[in-house]
């Protein structure tokens, strides 16, 4: 229900003015009656704090951009407030922030280590008014395939053979950019690929 409360006359300073605080969730109408004079309405509304929701995958790969899109919104709809700020803390250090907000927000993040971390978004209205959302991202290490080829499997005491590697990222990893290959003994070599 909507709220209520009162006061009497006792609860006025000399000069007869009477002092209260309102604290609510929705918007208000406070009535103030001194003795037989007409009553007075005060509509007291209420400014809500911004919305703000965080649209990202629950896991990502080190080393791979992420896309985030962060939407924030404030007041009714009927009469939304200009959100005045938009910070992206992404958890692992960095932040963006982004100033004169409406709707929808893209960013880009690439997480360098594995674990979990936590997205906060925080959309401040002109009003003051403060909004938060959070979302968990949990990023993996993709491990690359590596393959080793002799160019003979069945080579002769003293015959020189080849070795080809190859290297592919795993799923979803970024490019593999150097393998090192050694062999047992008193040669070696690197490649890349």
């Amino acid at each position: 229900g909507a709220p209520s409360f009162s006061l009497r006359g006792s609860e006025t300073d000399g000069a007869g003015i009477a002092r209260t605080q309102l604290t609510t969730t929705s918007t208000a109408t406070v009535t103030a009656t001194a003795g037989a004079a007409t009553p007075k309405d005060v509509t007291v509304t209420v400014s809500a704090a911004p919305t703000v929701t965080i649209d990202a995958p629950a896991t990502a790969v080190a080393g791979v951009p992420v896309a985030i899109t962060v939407t924030t919104t404030s007041g009714p709809a009927a009469t939304p407030r200009q959100v005045q700020s938009l910070t992206v803390d992404f958890g692992d250090g960095p932040s963006e922030s982004r100033s004169n907000v409406t709707g929808s927000s893209a960013f880009t993040h690439t997480y360098q280590q594995p674990r979990g971390y936590t997205i906060t978004a925080t959309s401040v209205d002109v009003s003051g008014n403060t909004g938060v959302a959070s979302k968990a991202i949990v990023v993996n290490r993709v491990v690359p395939t590596v393959t080793v080829t002799p160019s003979d499997t069945t080579p002769q005491v003293n015959q020189i053979i080849g070795f080809t590697i190859t290297s592919s990222p795993g799923a979803g990893g970024p490019p593999v950019g150097q393998v090192p290959g050694f062999i047992v003994g008193r040669e070696g070599f690197w490649t890349s690929g």
